[in-house]
């Protein structure tokens, strides 16, 4: 690899980096309440939140097949994170997953330009993740890992995009 190339990948890697903290930002927000309660440490073993966590681990779990299902409060009391994430090895060298990771916002009321109520509208989130993992080596890995991202912010004005890490 020259040096134009690496530093148009550098250049590409860092402005993606930068783009994805300022818009869909709950697409970071960790859909396995395991892992947020240990401090992370679970995100280095296969399971069932393998798509968000870490997919390139998933050909070396232990068990067939994985699923689990998370809830967490998040960001005030009335906001709920709902996730469900599943992981299936199969074979000696190959491990999928799925994953689905809902959050609702608490309700606010909706005024016009001159004050006059227009009704109600609660936020949402979505996040589905569908990734792939094989092992090339005894220890050596890679995957990818593909999301839908859906953001609802008013009646009006919702974001949809495609991610992939």
């Amino acid at each position: 690899m020259n040096v134009k190339t690496f530093s148009t990948l550098l250049a590409t890697l860092t402005i993606s980096s930068i783009c994805h903290s300022q818009s869909m930002s709950f697409s970071r927000i960790s859909n396995d309440a395991e892992s947020s309660g240990t401090a992370g440490m679970t995100m280095m073993t296969s399971s069932a939140f393998a798509v968000s966590n870490n997919i390139s681990l998933l050909p070396f779990a232990t068990e067939s097949l994985n699923l689990k299902v998370s809830y967490t409060g998040y960001g005030n009391p009335t906001a709920n994170n709902i996730s469900l994430g599943s992981g299936l090895k199969v074979g000696d060298k190959l491990g999928i997953g799925l994953t689905a990771s809902y959050i609702g916002h608490s309700e606010y009321g909706i005024t016009s330009e001159t004050g006059t109520g227009n009704g109600k509208f609660s936020p949402s989130d979505l996040k589905l993740g569908l990734g792939a993992g094989l092992k090339i080596l005894d220890n050596i890995s890679a995957g990818l890992s593909i999301y839908y991202l859906n953001e609802s912010l008013t009646s009006n004005f919702k974001l949809n995009s495609i991610a992939a890490d």
